[in-house]
């Protein structure tokens, strides 16, 4: 398979992963909104951005810490230059086990979770 082919097949996997997410945040946001009282939707939806970027620099501490950690003794680790030499498949058994940890949290959270309904304010509580 030439490099052409191997471009275009990332390309494909990147621009769909980009496009689950714009609908990911967008309708989280739009969840958030509807559970938050009128005077927290925008620090929720801060809150929420916030979350996404911690998320971000957790991820690149992880790889930074299992770099880290696993290149000992002249050996590659598990996430060398060249991944070919590499022991990825611990990584993505590592990631997969603090993915099911998660998971866990968040169904012990969800499980307490209650829906909010909130009344409808009309046009002239809203103009205080």
């Amino acid at each position: 398979m030439g490099d052409t082919a191997l471009l275009a097949m990332k390309l494909e996997d990147v621009c769909a992963h980009w496009s689950f997410r714009g609908i990911h945040v967008c309708w989280s946001i739009r969840i958030l909104n509807g559970q938050a009282p009128d005077r927290l939707k925008s620090f929720g939806s801060a809150l929420y951005m916030t979350s996404m970027s911690l998320g971000n620099y957790a991820s690149s501490l992880i790889v930074a810490i299992v770099m880290k950690i696993s290149h000992r003794d002249g050996k590659p680790g598990w996430i060398p230059r060249n991944l070919n030499k590499g022991r990825l498949d611990k990584f993505y058994f590592l990631l997969a086990t603090l993915t099911v940890a998660d998971l866990t949290i968040y169904i012990a959270c969800a499980k307490g979770y209650r829906h909010v309904k909130f009344e409808e304010r009309s046009d002239e509580e809203n103009n205080c």
